[in-house]
């Protein structure tokens, strides 16, 4: 993960960190949150994948559509897409 200087995200504090139930912390902490994901490589792999199969799809219709018609194209389906979208 980045530092967090000159991040507009990330805030600096002193409050003690505060975690969920799974230890995943409730606020913004760098290395908290690396650490976490570090301890479930197969979990982070495995939502990228599902990102992925999910977002691939949908990305490569809309780019399709500005390619071969445009904004017009993408108007013209705005329906279709934004139930795929969903």
């Amino acid at each position: 993960a980045p530092d967090e200087d000159g991040s507009k995200v990330a805030i600096k504090s002193e409050r003690k960190t505060v975690f969920d139930e799974d230890g995943l912390p409730m606020s913004y902490d760098r290395e908290s949150i690396q650490k976490y994901w570090n301890q479930r490589p197969g979990e982070l792999q495995s939502r990228w994948t599902t990102f992925l199969r999910s977002s691939v799809p949908f990305l490569t219709r809309v780019a399709g559509m500005l390619v071969t018609g445009g904004g017009d194209e993408l108007k013209r389906n705005s329906g279709s897409l934004a139930k795929q979208a969903r």
